[in-house]
């Protein structure tokens, strides 16, 4: 058999190899050391000779065994090899005789392992008694390593138990840090109206404090005037007695009194003058110095130089009485009196009086700029008011009545709708082919001499105006109105320096998967029905031009909410009769940049009612008279930086909307009826009726990120551009304040308060 055959091949294989070293160790071992080394020394000379070698003759082996004497054994083998081959070595003799004695004792230690070879079945016992044997080490193995598999499932899972027991220690010392944290930031935040109220009253009392002071003051600068006035009464009567005794008296032997005489005489007459001033002028005005007082008393009475001033630096509105003397006349009697300084005082003030009467005259025109202003903001509001009084109710609106509506239903799909991330699929087109720049840039010259506010009376109109052709478009376009922008989804549309902007209304509404309904009446007004799939149904009336007129909101539960109402007659709007943007009421706006002042942004979005104003307003109105918008709180939105001349929203931005957003949306969940105001703004540089198109590109994209992102419901939202026309910063050049998104919460100007 192979395995019989392999175990005495490799037995036999074992004992040669034992032999031969066992034969090595004999010849070492039965020769005297004497005859080892001269082995030895034999066989290093034969390696030294240079002659042919013989073939068992290993060199190295001699070199090694003489450094290392353990390397002898191996050597006398060599040794005995050579000596059988004829080498003549010392003790040859003896190496053959050891040699053939050590072959002999190998073949009969072969023979006794051939005898002691195991049997077939002794090989099969074995080898069986080998395989259980590794048999039991495996399973020995495989059952410590269930052991050890069992124990670390065990601590792994007391880990995760400890584990979680942190986790829920450290939750339970975070929500007790969090609650402390809390109190601690009421406590703060006590503290701090606490502080800011003992300010306010600080405040008042130091106001309190300085009006008594003023008072005080206005009471002591009157009697001071009083008194300086009597002084100035004795003064002429002394300096009048003086110049009576000076012309009795004899002037032939002494011609110095003449002289004293007269100038005691000019310095009379300059004291008239001053007082005459004095008189024309506010009666708190100072006369001079109390030391000047009392000369006046005892000499010809001397002019202080607050005397000269004071008429034409003290009150400079009041006019001057007309004393017959010239300037020149006064400042050469000045001179005459030794006070030169006085005579460039009386300069100066001349100067001081051309300038107020500049200061007057710009006042005058800024007076005009104001009347034009108030003008244009009322023919403003006029042109609003003739719009919603052309704009007939609509057959919509009323009810059926003449022939059958033509009826669309749809359903909108995803592919319909462009999210806030997308750009238009064009781009806004600045002017048809048919206008030249020239005829543009005229129409922009005759918006800004009609001034800023009359550009923005315009009506909008929006959702028949996607698909128009010319023949449709015509029919909105009323006397010298022209088109000066067309992107298909905008028209811009200019009248003699105003311009309005016709957009789809309903864009907003239109969200996958809502059910789209739509009503077409004869006289070209519309109703639109939008259910969406949580059971929201919305109902939007417009007039024949396109502009929302009502807007209805009826929840799933039933109830239903009335957004707006401009069917309804509207009260004109007299500009002068709202509260006035100035100091006292400056305009309020809150900017966002993702605040950290939580309450100015819940301040601005929850205002309930506008100070000074108990009316309510049309929709129109408040989208198109900006003191009407102004009565509410601007949040402008200046975290989104929109790419040149596109509308898209980049995600990162969007997020950034969250605080804004989501006031939006509780405020809605606690109110359906909120209604929101998207805005959309841009700066002066570049075409107006661009500005205008991109601007309302841009509210509408602010609005669909608030939709998407944070569920504000999008028929609780208007949305409106206004380009270049309301500029925070009142200038021509690339602001990028101008360039920003606003919301305005404008409920309060739509609904009655309660």
């Amino acid at each position: 058999m192979k395995t019989r055959k392999f175990l005495t091949a490799s037995t036999a294989a074992l004992a040669l190899s034992v032999s031969s070293v066992a034969q090595a160790q004999n010849a070492a071992a039965n020769l005297p050391n004497g005859q080892v080394n001269q082995i030895v020394d034999a066989l290093t000379d034969l390696c030294a000779t240079g002659e042919a070698l013989p073939e068992a003759l290993d060199c190295a082996l001699v070199a090694e065994a003489q450094a290392d004497p353990s390397k002898q054994p191996q050597l006398m083998d060599m040794a005995a090899d050579l000596a059988a081959d004829g080498v003549d070595l010392p003790a040859s003799g003896k190496l053959m005789q050891l040699a053939q004695a050590d072959t002999q004792a190998t073949v009969a230690a072969d023979a006794n392992a051939e005898a002691a070879a195991p049997t077939e079945d002794d090989l099969a016992a074995a080898l069986k008694a080998q395989a259980q044997a590794a048999a039991d080490d495996l399973q020995a193995q495989a059952d410590s390593a269930q052991a050890e598999a069992e124990e670390t499932v065990a601590e792994a899972e007391a880990a995760a138990q400890a584990e979680a027991e942190q986790a829920a220690q450290a939750a339970a010392e975070a929500q007790q840090a969090a609650e402390a944290d809390a109190e601690q930031a009421a406590q703060a935040q006590a503290e701090a109206e606490q502080a800011a109220q003992a300010e306010q009253e600080q405040a008042a009392q130091a106001e309190a404090e300085q009006a008594d002071a003023e008072a005080a003051a206005q009471a002591d600068a009157e009697a001071q005037a009083q008194a300086d006035a009597e002084a100035q009464a004795q003064a002429d009567a002394a300096a009048q007695a003086d110049a009576e005794a000076a012309q009795q008296a004899d002037t032939t032997t002494d011609p110095l009194p003449q002289v004293e005489a007269a100038e005691n005489a000019d310095a009379a007459a300059g004291a008239d003058v001053a007082s005459e001033g004095n008189a024309a002028s506010e009666p708190d005005v100072a006369s001079g110095t109390q030391e000047g007082e009392a000369t006046a008393q005892t000499e010809a009475p001397v002019l202080d130089e607050d005397e000269v001033a004071a008429p034409l630096t003290d009150n400079p509105e009041a006019p001057v009485a007309d004393t017959g003397i010239s300037s020149s006349d006064l400042a050469q009697a000045l001179e005459q009196a030794g006070l030169n300084e006085s005579a460039e005082t009386v300069a100066e003030a001349e100067a001081a009086a051309e300038a107020q009467a500049q200061t007057n005259a710009e006042g005058e025109l800024d007076a005009e700029a104001q009347a034009q202003a108030d003008a244009n903001a009322q023919a403003q509001a006029d042109a609003v008011s003739q719009a919603d009084q052309s704009t007939a109710a609509a057959a919509a609106g009323e009810g059926a009545s003449g022939n059958e509506p033509e009826v669309v239903e749809e359903t909108v799909t995803a592919d319909e709708v462009r999210s806030s991330t997308e750009d238009f699929a064009n781009s806004v087109t600045a002017a048809p082919t048919d206008i030249s720049a020239q005829e543009l840039e005229d129409a922009k010259d005759r918006a800004r001499d009609n001034g800023r506010d009359a550009e923005r009376a315009r009506t909008v109109a929006g959702a028949a105006l996607l698909g128009l052709g010319a023949v449709a478009l015509n029919e909105i376009l009323k006397g010298d109105e022209k088109v000066v922008s067309n992107s298909g989804d905008r028209v811009v549309i200019e009248d003699n320096g105003n311009f309005r902007v016709l957009r789809n209304d309903d864009v907003l509404l239109r969200r996958p998967g809502a059910d789209v309904t739509t009503y077409r009446y004869d006289d070209g007004s519309t109703r639109n029905v939008v259910t969406y799939e949580d059971g929201t149904v919305v109902e939007t009336i417009k007039a024949a031009d396109g502009r929302v007129l009502r807007r209805s909101r009826t929840l799933a539960n039933g109830n239903e909410v009335v957004l707006f109402d401009d069917t309804q007659a509207t009260q004109e709007v007299v500009i002068n009769d709202l509260p006035q943007v100035n100091a006292t009421r400056p305009r309020e706006r809150v900017v966002y940049r993702d605040t950290n002042d939580t309450d100015a942004l819940a301040r601005a979005l929850s205002a309930q009612e506008v100070q000074g104003v108990n009316r309510t307003f049309s929709l129109n109105q408040v989208r198109n008279i900006e003191k009407v918008r102004q009565l509410v709180p601007e949040v402008t939105v200046d975290t989104i930086n929109f790419e040149t001349n596109s509308a898209a929203i980049r995600a990162v931005e969007a997020e950034e909307l969250s605080a804004l957003g989501n006031a939006m949306r509780d405020a809605i969940d606690r109110n359906p009826g909120e209604v929101f105001l998207i805005e959309g703004h841009t700066d002066a540089v570049g075409n107006y009726a661009y500005n205008l198109a991109l601007s309302d590109r841009r509210a509408e994209s602010v609005a669909l990120a608030l939709t998407e992102y944070f569920q504000v419901p999008p028929e609780n939202m208007i949305l409106q551009g206004y380009g270049e026309s309301d500029l925070v910063v009142p200038t021509t050049q690339a602001e990028r304040a101008n360039r920003r998104a606003a919301v305005r919460r404008i409920t309060p100007l739509l609904q009655a308060q309660n």
